[in-house]
């Protein structure tokens, strides 16, 4: 019979102390070995410099309790990839990263961050000054120099993280790659849904354990997640497209938003079984 949700406040003070403290210890001594490994590996060009983020991510997010139910695959592409999901949380880079290899996009203050910094510029992070509309030029520019080295470059264009039960409006200025090239990439969009807390689905309420938005102060947000016993993530991977196939960035961005919506709508109205069956896009003519 499957555990009813906790409430937080009655969380076992020792449980939280003994968990923080193991999560801790074991990624302090899995750092110690894969970060200078992942710094050898970039310098000399090796392709594991790939893989390894996606088995750290993974680990991680075993360590944390999250366990991660992926519905459709995760194109792969030998041409330059865009992967373009819905924003959460912080949790969303280590679901990502374990489901697939690719580098991420973040804003510029990240790279300055104690630890967190060092670790997204061994991923081969792209950092952005999203505040700064002078600067997209450069930033398209940096994100193409990733897609033309065939790299599969993930994409959060709501520009922020949200509570899990609203997409926020799509951004087209990180797109604007597929203006200035002549080179299709593949484009595919993904929804993230935090679904399980504690063995059971999770409603509007619950699913704010898992995000991180807003003014929110990271310390109490971290207790909370923490003191999950488990948590369930749904990776829902839609079939990919080609950006050639779409007039503009802007024609490319809705198709990606809309698309995630749908998948979105399907789980919340239907919550059968996968596979889920795709509908083509009312509004383009593009193959689902």
């Amino acid at each position: 019979m499957e555990r009813s949700p906790i409430n937080l406040s009655d969380t076992n003070g020792l449980f939280l102390f003994v968990k923080s403290v193991y999560v801790l210890c074991a990624l302090l001594f899995v750092l110690m070995f894969c970060a200078p490994l992942q710094m050898i590996l970039l310098k000399t060009h090796k392709p594991s410099a790939k893989r390894l983020p996606m088995r750290f991510h993974g680990f991680l997010l075993a360590l944390l309790g999250v366990k991660k139910r992926i519905i459709g695959a995760p194109n792969i592409s030998k041409n330059g990839q865009m992967t373009v999901s819905n924003h959460v949380s912080w949790s969303d880079i280590l679901v990502l990263g374990a489901s697939t290899t690719g580098c991420f996009v973040s804003k510029a203050e990240v790279a300055h961050w104690p630890i967190i910094g060092a670790l997204s510029k061994l991923q081969r992070t792209v950092f952005v000054e999203r505040a700064r509309k002078t600067d997209t030029k450069k930033q398209v520019g940096d994100i193409a120099k990733n897609l033309n080295n065939n790299e599969n470059v993930f994409l959060f264009p709501e520009g922020t993280s949200y509570d899990g039960n609203k997409i926020l409006p799509f951004k087209s200025s990180l797109f604007g790659v597929t203006d200035k090239s002549d080179k299709a990439y593949a484009v595919q969009p993904v929804f993230l849904s935090y679904d399980h807390i504690n063995g059971v689905p999770a409603g509007r309420g619950e699913k704010s354990y898992a995000a991180w938005y807003g003014d929110m102060n990271l310390g109490p947000h971290l207790k909370n997640f923490i003191s999950l016993f488990s948590m369930r993530v749904s990776v829902f991977f839609a079939p990919a497209v080609k950006s050639s196939d779409f007039a503009s960035r802007k024609d490319l961005t809705k198709y990606c938003e809309e698309r995630i919506k749908f998948l979105q709508r399907e789980m919340r109205d239907r919550r059968k079984t996968p596979p889920y069956r795709f509908t083509p896009s009312p509004f383009l003519n593009i193959p689902a």
